[in-house]
């Protein structure tokens, strides 16, 4: 089966965490981009914030088919850096040339209906 960007489902590295995981996807064009360290460190320092709030980390590297049509689906340069916080309904909900930051990811996501309703059921 394939999605509407000619991407295969089962290839979709966000099908897996739909309505399950907020996806910081780090797209770049080259594995030793010293953004991607960057974005990743900035995660791991939210320790347990970044565990309350579903994050999951997809890392898209290159230019091959896929890393095209993700890119397209999510709205980012067809090259470079971008880091794209996509919500548990699929949808692109933050995007930055550059790495997000704790406190931008932190505000950005609980200030999502969805988290607000997490927050109130715990």
């Amino acid at each position: 089966m394939t999605s509407q960007d000619g991407v295969s489902e089962q290839s979709d590295a966000l099908r897996e965490h739909l309505s399950r995981s907020r996806v910081l996807v780090i797209f770049a064009s080259e594995r030793d981009d010293s953004r991607i360290a960057e974005q990743k460190r900035i995660i791991s320092r939210m320790g347990s914030g970044a565990n309350e709030r579903d994050i999951a980390v997809r890392e898209i590297v290159g230019a091959a088919a896929e890393a095209e049509a993700m890119r397209r689906k999510l709205g980012a340069p067809e090259s470079g850096f971008q880091a794209v916080l996509v919500g548990k309904d699929g949808g692109a909900k933050l995007q930055s040339p550059q790495p997000l930051t704790a406190d931008k990811l932190e505000a950005t996501i609980d200030a999502m209906p969805m988290r607000r309703r997490e927050m109130q059921e715990r």
